[in-house]
This record gives structure tokens, sequence and C-alpha cells, in this order.
């Protein structure tokens, strides 16, 4: 063990956490919230720093004046426009400076969303072509069947009682799709927790 005292503090850390949680003790839960609240100030002290590393980057790339590198320069004045609009109009809190943002990242959005859109189209017609099971045509009926229905094309043009409680039935399956994903990503952090707790992953040690 590189490191005994952080192993140590970390799993002590943990357990008092966990232990709040389940355990109706004053102290207990007194000790816990000043470890969330270092926990929070540890993290926004880590996205500063990352954010100075980031620049930094960046910064080292435009000063090589290569053109491969042009957007690197684009990056620094949108992180110093929406800085700087932050500090004049008050902060995040204040409704010009969400409308601003707002008006930038929701065009960005759209367009990573039609990207991913895209190359979810292209991914699925290669796969098509290499593997021509079942499977792959299961994949590729649900996904048209789903696009269809997301279209609005049956709910517009069908007024049948039976048909339109199988397509709302259908149009719930992602909602499905999306809890599992969720509860595979809370069982996964769950996991991991209870490794460093357990001091079995020491990922403070790296």
């Amino acid at each position: 063990m590189k490191a005994p005292l952080t192993t140590i503090v970390s799993i002590l850390s943990g357990l008092i956490v966990l232990l709040a949680y389940f355990v109706p003790f004053g102290p207990l839960g007194d000790v816990s919230y000043v470890i969330i609240n270092w926990a929070v100030s540890l993290s926004g002290v880590a996205v500063v720093a990352a954010i100075v590393s980031l620049l930094a980057a960046h910064w080292q790339k435009v000063r090589t004046r290569r053109p491969s590198d042009r957007y690197s320069l684009l990056v620094i004045f949108g992180f110093g426009l929406v800085f700087l609009a932050g500090l004049v109009f008050g902060g995040p809190g204040n409704l010009e400076v969400q409308h601003i943002v707002t008006g930038i990242i929701l065009p960005i959005e759209g367009g990573l969303l039609g990207a991913l859109a895209i190359g979810l189209t292209v991914a699925a017609l290669r796969l098509y072509r290499a593997r021509r099971g079942w499977m792959t045509i299961v994949f590729g009926i649900s996904t048209l069947l789903f696009v269809l229905l997301n279209s609005g094309i049956f709910t517009t043009s069908l007024d049948i009682p039976l048909i339109k409680n199988a397509l709302g039935i259908l149009q719930r399956l992602p909602d499905a799709g999306g809890r599992g994903i969720l509860l595979g990503l809370a069982l996964g952090a769950i996991t991991a927790g209870i490794r460093v707790i357990l001091g079995v992953d020491r990922p403070y040690n790296g």
C-alpha cells in the first residue's frame, strides 16, 4: 500500500457518509455533512483547475500559430466572452445571461444530436452489411418503428382506441430502456464506491 494515510482517510470518510444515511445519530450526520461540503468545495477547485489547464493548453496551441489550431483561439474568445457576460450581468442566475447561454447551447446541442443521428444511421447500415443475423433485423425494424412513432404519423391518423393503446405502450418502451440505463449507472456507481471504501481501488494514489 503506497499511501496508507490517504487510504484510511478515504475508507473512514466513505463509511461515515454511508452510515449517516442509515443510522439516525446526530453527531454522525454532522460529520457527514462537513465531509460532503469538503467534497463539494474540492470539486469546485478541481473544476477551476481543469478550466485553467484547458485554457493553457489552447493558448499553447495558439502560440504555435499552426493553421490546424485556429479553433483554439475561438475557444479562448468564447470562454472570455461568456465569463465577462456573467460578471457584467450578475452571474448565471441572471435571466439575460441564461438567455445568452441558452441561445448558444441549444443550436450546438441540436447540431451534435443531428451528427449523432447520422453517425448512428451509418453505424446501423454498416452493422447490417457486416452481420445479417436476426438480431440485426430486429434492431433495424425497432429503429424504423420508433422513428415512425416519434414522427407523429400514427397518432394523427388513427382514432381506434385499441391501436392507440398499443402505440402508447410502444412509445413507453424507450423510457423503460432509459430507466434500465440509469439503474445500470447507479449500480456501477455503487460498485465503484464500495471498492473505494474497501480499499480495493485507490484512485487518489495515482
